[in-house]
């Protein structure tokens, strides 16, 4: 029996909302579609917006994705020993009402962030615990340094509008 993960549920919950506003094109399909209006992804702003355009009575909408699965960079890696790691855009947090909305909308679930327990860290391969990966000493002092660094630039943006920090532009390249 397939287990039930988050991958599976999104692209139950995504197809579902989407099938009903968007023009099934499957993998590869027909490159002789018309519409009136395409959307270049199959992720959650992608389907997003063929929902809302479907809701505002624009009826041919198609949705191109390069990969033959929905729900963009929201993916789940296997990990050695049946362990599961998410890949991509995976976490919304306080203030993000919009996106939890619409997962919600689609039947995609959530479920609260555990902060309790070892941190598990997989590199390269190698999988290790604890605050910092089981790295060489010269190797976890970069790790430290750098999750340092990442964690004061993200202190730094305005949390209701991050794209409005001075150096948004250069952060975005």
């Amino acid at each position: 029996m397939k287990r039930l993960d988050r991958r599976t549920v999104l692209q139950a919950g995504t197809a579902a909302a989407a099938s009903t506003v968007v023009p099934v094109v499957g993998y590869g399909g027909s490159r002789d579609q018309s519409a009136t209006v395409v959307v270049i992804g199959g992720g959650l702003s992608g389907l997003a917006a063929a929902t809302e355009l479907g809701k505002r009575g624009i009826e041919s909408v198609i949705v191109l994705e390069a990969r033959d699965r929905v729900g963009g960079r929201t993916l789940n890696l296997d990990l050695p020993n049946g362990h599961v790691v998410e890949g991509g855009g995976e976490w919304i947090g306080p203030g993000q009402d919009r996106i939890a909305a619409f997962a919600e909308s689609v039947g995609v679930g959530t479920f609260p962030a555990f902060y309790d327990g070892d941190t598990v860290y997989e590199i390269m391969g190698r999988v290790s615990r604890g605050f910092v990966p089981d790295l060489k000493l010269a190797d976890g002092a970069q790790f430290v340094r750098l999750a340092w660094k990442l964690q004061s630039m993200a202190d730094d943006l305005p949390a209701q509008g991050p794209w409005l920090a001075a150096n948004a532009a250069q952060l975005d390249r």
